[in-house]
């Protein structure tokens, strides 16, 4: 039987970000909502999700990744929101600002490139984003939607991008455990 890897391709995000960000999910757990947040160690920038894959095919996704021709860039997290909307909010996320061009460059060049290897292209427009916390009902949401539009032009920190990384996740009662596999520097 072939074991299979749960994987993706991401960006990982700058450790003072991921400060501010936490503090973020602070103010958001005090509105007693029926929320799941990303664990710290977790928060990163999704550039493609691969799913369920077999070892196999982890060659040729890291064969993708090393033909990536972008240099070093600035990303800037900027704004909170919610998928599908800051009124029906199911996902909650910091965006970004500058940078966005480039990191919608690497997620179209990873896609053009898994495709022909059989990988699903996503049926909707991609949207950096970097997911803080997943609600799991309506319970006080009214007080989250509020938030979400005040903070929706705070800038929480920039830095500068120089590796995408594949990493794999492990799925455990406690959460997702993640860990590199593969890493591409920007030059």
């Amino acid at each position: 039987m072939l074991s299979l890897v749960r994987a993706f391709i991401a960006i990982d995000i700058n450790g003072s970000i991921i400060d501010e960000l936490v503090k973020v999910q602070g103010i958001i757990a005090s509105m007693d909502l029926d929320i799941k947040f990303v664990e710290r160690e977790n928060i990163h920038l999704t550039l493609k999700f691969l799913g369920e894959i077999t070892a196999d095919r982890i060659n040729g996704v890291c064969d993708v990744m090393r033909g990536l021709k972008v240099s070093p860039f600035t990303l800037e997290v900027k704004g909170l929101g919610a998928f599908p909307s800051v009124t029906r909010p199911r996902v909650i996320w910091a965006g970004v600002g500058e940078g966005s061009d480039n990191v919608i460059e690497l997620y179209r060049f990873l896609d053009s490139g898994l495709r022909k290897l059989n990988f699903k292209s996503e049926d909707k427009d991609f949207i950096p984003h970097i997911t803080i916390g997943r609600l799991r009902s309506d319970r006080n949401v009214r007080s989250l939607t509020s938030f979400l539009i005040n903070y929706g032009e705070k800038v929480f920190g920039s830095f500068t991008v120089t590796a995408v990384r594949l990493k794999k996740s492990i799925l455990t009662p406690r959460g997702p455990i993640y860990s590199n596999l593969y890493e591409v520097k920007l030059v």
